[in-house]
Protein backbone atom coordinates (compact mmCIF):
# COMPACT_ATOMS: atom_id res chain seq x y z
CA UNK A 1 0.00 0.00 0.00
CA UNK A 2 2.74 2.35 0.03
CA UNK A 3 3.31 2.21 -3.40
CA UNK A 4 0.39 4.03 -4.48
CA UNK A 5 1.50 7.25 -1.43
CA UNK A 6 4.83 6.92 -2.99
CA UNK A 7 3.55 7.61 -6.46
CA UNK A 8 0.64 10.24 -5.92
CA UNK A 9 3.88 12.27 -3.82
CA UNK A 10 6.09 11.72 -7.48
CA UNK A 11 2.95 13.12 -9.67
CA UNK A 12 2.78 15.98 -7.46
CA UNK A 13 6.67 16.96 -7.65
CA UNK A 14 5.85 16.47 -10.81
CA UNK A 15 3.54 18.55 -11.42
CA UNK A 16 4.88 21.38 -9.20
CA UNK A 17 8.53 21.28 -11.38
CA UNK A 18 6.16 21.75 -14.92
CA UNK A 19 4.58 24.59 -13.31
CA UNK A 20 8.10 26.17 -13.20
CA UNK A 21 9.33 24.56 -16.76
CA UNK A 22 6.33 25.82 -18.78
CA UNK A 23 6.01 29.30 -20.60
CA UNK A 24 5.40 32.04 -18.38
CA UNK A 25 2.22 34.15 -19.22
CA UNK A 26 2.81 37.74 -20.02
CA UNK A 27 0.86 40.11 -18.41
CA UNK A 28 0.00 42.85 -20.83
CA UNK A 29 -1.59 46.42 -20.23
CA UNK A 30 -4.69 46.32 -21.46
CA UNK A 31 -5.38 47.61 -25.27
CA UNK A 32 -6.38 51.77 -25.31
CA UNK A 33 -9.87 52.84 -25.48
CA UNK A 34 -10.90 53.35 -29.20
CA UNK A 35 -12.08 57.24 -28.62
CA UNK A 36 -9.64 59.39 -31.09
CA UNK A 37 -6.42 58.04 -32.32
CA UNK A 38 -3.43 59.89 -30.75
CA UNK A 39 -0.43 60.57 -32.89
CA UNK A 40 2.98 59.35 -31.41
CA UNK A 41 5.96 60.76 -32.24
CA UNK A 42 7.88 57.98 -33.72
CA UNK A 43 8.59 53.97 -32.56
CA UNK A 44 7.20 53.41 -29.12
CA UNK A 45 10.63 52.19 -27.22
CA UNK A 46 10.02 49.33 -25.20
CA UNK A 47 12.99 47.87 -23.03
CA UNK A 48 13.13 45.75 -19.74
CA UNK A 49 12.67 47.81 -16.37
CA UNK A 50 16.90 46.99 -15.53
CA UNK A 51 17.91 48.64 -18.34
CA UNK A 52 17.01 51.80 -17.27
CA UNK A 53 19.10 54.15 -15.00
CA UNK A 54 18.54 56.45 -12.10
CA UNK A 55 15.83 59.16 -13.04
CA UNK A 56 14.48 57.13 -15.92
CA UNK A 57 11.15 56.15 -16.10
CA UNK A 58 8.72 54.37 -17.82
CA UNK A 59 4.90 52.97 -18.17
CA UNK A 60 5.06 49.04 -17.37
CA UNK A 61 3.70 47.49 -20.43
CA UNK A 62 4.18 43.19 -19.16
CA UNK A 63 5.65 41.87 -16.74
CA UNK A 64 6.79 37.93 -18.24
CA UNK A 65 7.49 36.03 -15.23
CA UNK A 66 5.41 33.00 -13.28
CA UNK A 67 2.23 33.76 -12.80
CA UNK A 68 3.20 32.87 -9.23
CA UNK A 69 5.65 36.14 -8.96
CA UNK A 70 3.70 38.60 -11.43
CA UNK A 71 1.11 38.23 -8.88
CA UNK A 72 2.91 39.07 -5.96
CA UNK A 73 4.58 42.32 -7.76
CA UNK A 74 1.11 43.76 -8.76
CA UNK A 75 -0.14 43.40 -5.29
CA UNK A 76 3.11 45.38 -4.46
CA UNK A 77 1.54 48.39 -7.46
CA UNK A 78 3.96 46.63 -10.93
CA UNK A 79 0.53 46.47 -12.97
CA UNK A 80 0.65 46.75 -16.09
CA UNK A 81 -0.19 50.44 -17.27
CA UNK A 82 1.53 51.65 -14.11
CA UNK A 83 4.06 54.58 -14.56
CA UNK A 84 6.83 53.46 -13.15
CA UNK A 85 10.83 55.65 -11.87
CA UNK A 86 14.50 54.72 -11.21
CA UNK A 87 15.11 56.21 -7.61
CA UNK A 88 18.56 55.02 -7.15
CA UNK A 89 20.75 51.86 -7.15
CA UNK A 90 22.52 49.87 -4.39
CA UNK A 91 26.69 50.20 -5.19
CA UNK A 92 26.98 47.44 -7.40
CA UNK A 93 23.84 47.92 -9.05
CA UNK A 94 22.07 44.95 -7.98
CA UNK A 95 19.20 45.80 -5.87
CA UNK A 96 17.56 48.96 -7.53
CA UNK A 97 15.06 50.80 -6.18
CA UNK A 98 11.94 51.52 -8.00
CA UNK A 99 9.48 54.47 -7.01
CA UNK A 100 5.67 52.85 -8.49
CA UNK A 101 2.08 54.15 -6.70
CA UNK A 102 3.80 56.28 -4.15
CA UNK A 103 5.98 53.63 -2.74
CA UNK A 104 9.79 52.53 -3.36
CA UNK A 105 10.49 48.73 -3.75
CA UNK A 106 13.54 47.61 -4.79
CA UNK A 107 13.98 44.24 -7.21
CA UNK A 108 16.97 42.33 -8.09
CA UNK A 109 18.12 42.96 -11.77
CA UNK A 110 16.96 39.14 -12.34
CA UNK A 111 13.71 40.28 -11.43
CA UNK A 112 13.68 43.64 -13.35
CA UNK A 113 14.79 41.89 -16.38
CA UNK A 114 11.01 40.68 -17.16
CA UNK A 115 9.39 43.62 -16.54
CA UNK A 116 9.10 45.18 -20.03
CA UNK A 117 8.39 49.34 -20.14
CA UNK A 118 7.82 51.28 -22.75
CA UNK A 119 8.07 55.33 -23.34
CA UNK A 120 10.95 55.20 -21.51
CA UNK A 121 12.34 58.76 -20.72
CA UNK A 122 15.26 60.16 -19.28
CA UNK A 123 16.08 61.83 -16.10
CA UNK A 124 16.04 65.37 -17.70
CA UNK A 125 12.19 64.55 -19.56
CA UNK A 126 13.83 63.39 -22.81
CA UNK A 127 12.08 60.71 -24.24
Amino acid sequence: MSEPVAAGAEVAAVESLRAFSEPTPSYASAPAAASAPVATPGPVIERALSELRPGQGGVLERLELAEVVAERLMELGFVPGTELRVAHAAPGGDPCVYRVDGAEIALRNATARCLIVRGCEAADGAR
